[in-house]
């Protein structure tokens, strides 16, 4: 049930108002110069896709580096935010990194963003990148068996949603995903989960992000393509080689830990990695352990072309 506009003005306000922490954060925090260098070894361009199926279209941001090995791999990269903040350099660098680093391309996806677009819209479109992605590989020089796609908090939510509807459709395939601190589980009040009051946003900061995406119908929220917490084993079956990443001071590292053990027990394989002194969404905001994080995420891709 969509809000009315006197809702998604509620908690449009419960946003603002519980935004200071993220405000401090990107005030305080500088960028590396040896991390802002990778800009240098990269070419960036961007597209703008029509997404018939929502009406709405998308643009990705696409990362080469300069020298560009045939048959690399394509790296899709879905941002975070609550679905609510934009894409942003925090991204751009960290795409730059893996094209540089990896020697393959990025795609950086720009999607829709609530209160003015909520679900399914963005995972619509990313689908359709994906889709776009699949057909590029040829003129791109790039193996079209080597596609994977990723994402961080929200980012990584869809990212995880959209491998699930791929393994449904049938005409975008991924060879491996990386979810990292994702918010796989939107059914669950942000009080109730595990150390849901320990280290991360306030409830009702939560509950914003949650109603504003997916709305206030009871249901929805517990449907694979908005939590993949609750997918059908037959549909975790379908998914591609995956690494986790989680941060011990993150409340959704339970939920994180118990997919991918769900994965495994499908026959997935599964790759997990917490990082015990490290926040929600540190490896994209270069904080705490990021840098190692960093190094697992660069060779885990190196590894998917083995």
């Amino acid at each position: 049930m969509p809000l009315t506009p006197e809702r998604k003005q509620y908690w449009e306000d419960i946003l603002e108002k519980t935004a200071g922490a993220r405000t401090k954060m990107f005030a305080e925090r500088k960028v590396p110069e040896d991390y802002a260098r990778h800009m240098e070894f990269v070419e960036t361009s961007q597209a703008t896709l029509a997404v018939p199926s929502v009406g709405v279209p998308v643009t990705c941001y696409i990362t080469m580096p300069k020298e560009c090995k045939r048959k690399c791999l394509v790296y899709i990269n879905i941002h975070g935010g609550g679905w609510h903040g934009p894409w942003c350099e925090d991204d751009a660098l960290y795409c730059a990194q893996i094209a540089h680093e990896v020697g393959c391309i990025t795609v950086d996806v720009d999607y829709a963003l609530t209160p003015q677009y909520t679900f399914p819209v963005p995972v619509e479109q990313i689908y359709e990148v994906a889709r776009w992605v699949t057909e590029r590989c040829e003129s791109w020089g790039v193996d079209s068996e080597h596609i994977v796609i990723g994402g961080c908090s929200s980012g990584g939510n869809m990212a995880a949603a959209v491998s699930l509807m791929a393994g449904v459709r049938k005409d975008v395939r991924f060879c491996a995903q990386i979810l990292d601190c994702a918010s796989l589980d939107k059914a669950t009040d942000p009080q109730y989960k595990p150390c849901g009051y320990e280290y991360m946003m306030p409830p009702e900061r939560g509950r914003g992000f949650t109603a504003l995406y997916l709305g206030e119908e009871l249901a929805t929220p517990y449907l694979p393509i908005a939590s993949p917490a609750y997918a059908t084993d037959h549909m975790l079956r379908s998914q591609p080689r995956t690494l986790i990443i989680s941060g011990g001071k993150c409340s959704f590292r339970f939920e994180n830990e118990e997919y991918g053990a769900r994965l495994a027990a499908q026959g997935v394989e599964v790759t997990i990695k917490r990082f015990r002194n490290s926040q929600h969404a540190f490896n994209i905001r270069m904080k705490d352990e990021w840098r190692e994080s960093h190094d697992i995420v660069i060779r885990y891709l190196k590894s998917v072309c083995l």
